[in-house]
């Protein structure tokens, strides 16, 4: 596949994404993603969490991406007491944007966050 076919498919799988959210693509938006630290807690065989995961990528977010069952013991011991603020019970996916928590899988939210 030649350069520019590639672009225009990567161009119409972004728009996909996006519009539905109210958003176009512009390269602020694409700016915005890129400079946002975002955080997930997971779990590895959790399809909300690849999703999520998944969501950031395609965005061009840098993802710190930590599955906590396969996280050694002091690392599962920093996420519960993170999330204790946010949740009683501990559940996944939990994504940090900029310090700023959203429990379970929700696009809407997780765009207002990476775009503003």
């Amino acid at each position: 596949m030649d350069a520019k076919k590639l672009m225009e498919q990567s161009r119409k799988v972004f728009q996909k994404a996006v519009e539905p959210l109210g958003h176009k693509d512009s390269s602020d938006e694409l700016e915005k993603a890129a400079s946002k630290k975002v955080t997930i807690y997971a779990l590895s065989t959790c399809p909300w969490c690849k999703k999520a995961r998944k969501f950031f990528t395609e965005k061009g977010a840098t993802v710190e991406y930590i599955e906590y069952d396969k996280a050694d013991e002091e690392t599962r011991k920093y996420i519960q007491e993170d999330c204790k603020s946010y949740m009683d019970d501990l559940g996944f996916p939990v994504v940090k944007i900029d310090g700023e928590a959203v429990v379970g899988y929700n696009t809407k939210k997780y765009a207002s966050l990476l775009y503003r």
